[in-house]
């Protein structure tokens, strides 16, 4: 028999059972003395798509209200950058799409 003809189904055979034994969905412990925050107002449901522009953000302090502001604050960062991403964007692509016809 040939030796590739053996190799390539063992291989084949190999990744298979790689793959369909990497796909258990355990969830990590937590570590003694920790416990689990939930952020408010985060997830997928919370992302920005290609319909509406979306941002979240934390803001740490020993002071309730500081901690909003701080929050408040890098939130308009993230969306005010994200913004300007997507404008620079659409901007550049209609200026190469102007100057492609313009040559034609």
């Amino acid at each position: 028999m040939n030796m590739k003809k053996l190799i390539y189904p063992a291989l084949f055979l190999a990744a298979t059972a790689f793959v369909v034994g990497c796909k258990g969905k355990k969830e990590a412990a937590k570590p003694a003395g920790e416990t689990e925050v939930i952020v408010p107002c985060s997830g997928p449901d919370y992302f920005t798509t290609n319909k509406v522009f979306r941002s979240n953000s934390i803001g740490e302090s020993s002071d309730q209200v500081a901690s909003k502001k701080k929050a408040l604050s890098n939130a308009r960062a993230e969306l005010a950058a994200s913004i300007s991403t997507t404008v620079k964007a659409v901007t550049d692509n209609y200026l190469n799409s102007r100057e492609m016809n313009n040559r034609e």
